[in-house]
């Protein structure tokens, strides 16, 4: 005899108990730490694809600006600007990039030889990599990609070179302009590490950090304008190689990199870890990653963030606000799954 359906009342939210407490999760390793300071170092890369004609939108040409912050100027110097190619570009695009190099004292780069140059930068050094829409430009950049694994199974692994005893980059996004992108372990590196985990380096996508901040999903030029940077796109032919498509990615690269700068004053407005971070403190008998702030596991970065409840909650603990379960532990998780059913999260706004 077949049972009568029962009734389903569909739940907003509910009170999910770990398993697990946290206290009882497994040990890994320590992760790789380096000795650059959080955003002493940033590099800025902008990606622009054949938009027809193959599948996958594959690059077409690429521009990026290595900058570094001068503690007497207490400001931002660049340092490089330089544009790069497929390492399969034709020999046409090959003499325009060039000849548009040389007359604007660029760098030129192969797609293989950029890759070392954010190897390098990104993982070496621990220079903060920054983009807007900054997944879509690291998969550009990729030789190939496969899928990820474990934390990672929903997203991909990117391989910048065609040796598994190179750094890997692993990405995974949600359809919210949140992004997780982290290098991913490789071949030989617990050695380099010095037994360590891998390095997992610090990537910011501008758009998820100005999601976070105003709780909206702009464009690059939504997000200028709201940040005060002046900035217009031009009209140029998307996918065709040509000096207007250069100097228009070029102009994206500037405007990403003043935008940077206009968030990292709101940003330094904050009582979180400011951009550059402080050079840390060293104490006697005390190892120096110690006082690495990325193995703070409460300083608050921008790239660790994912959404405007993130700032709220780091706020939160800055005032010293503990979350309700530590302050009442015994408290039933029976009644908190009747709360949580009934709560309908609303968004509100004060603009002054």
């Amino acid at each position: 005899m077949t049972q009568a359906p029962r009734p389903a009342v569909p739940y907003v939210r509910c009170f999910v108990a770990p398993l697990h407490p946290q206290n009882e999760a497994k040990q890994r390793r320590k992760p790789g730490w380096r000795s650059t300071r959080y955003g002493e170092r940033v590099l800025v890369l902008d990606t622009e694809t054949l938009s027809c004609g193959k599948p996958g939108q594959p690059l077409l040409v690429g521009a990026y600006l290595v900058a570094a912050w001068d503690d007497r100027r207490a400001a931002y110097v660049v340092e490089e600007r330089g544009l790069f190619l497929p390492d399969d570009a034709p020999p046409e695009h090959q003499d325009l990039v060039a000849r548009y190099a040389e007359q604007n004292r660029l760098v030129n780069l192969s797609r293989g030889e950029f890759a070392r140059l954010l190897t390098n930068e990104g993982y070496r050094i621990g220079t903060l990599v920054v983009g807007f829409n900054l997944p879509f430009d690291l998969s550009r950049i990729a030789m190939k990609f496969e899928r990820g694994r474990k934390a990672y199974r929903t997203g991909f692994t990117l391989h910048l070179f065609n040796s598994m005893a190179a750094p890997r980059i692993r990405v995974r996004t949600t359809a919210t302009p949140r992004a997780f992108i982290e290098w991913s372990s490789y071949r030989g590196s617990r050695k380099l590490e010095g037994g360590r985990g891998v390095f997992r380096g610090w990537f910011l996508d501008l758009q998820r950090w100005v999601y976070a901040l105003v709780g909206k999903k702009l464009s690059l030029e939504e997000a200028a304008t709201w940040f005060g940077v002046a900035y217009r796109k031009r009209e140029v032919e998307y996918g065709r190689l040509d000096e207007g498509l250069v100097t228009y990615l070029l102009e994206d690269v500037e405007a990403t990199w003043k935008l940077f700068l206009s968030l990292r004053e709101e940003w330094n407005r904050l009582p979180f870890t400011p951009i550059p971070s402080p050079a840390p403190e060293l104490v006697p008998n005390i190892p120096p990653e110690e006082a690495c702030i990325d193995l703070d596991p409460e300083a608050v970065l921008p790239h660790r963030l994912q959404s405007p409840a993130g700032i709220a909650k780091a706020l939160l603990r800055k005032l010293g606000v503990q979350p309700f379960l530590r302050e009442q532990p015994d408290f039933p998780p029976e009644l908190l799954g009747i709360f949580m059913s009934a709560l309908y999260g609303l968004a509100s706004q004060l603009v002054v």
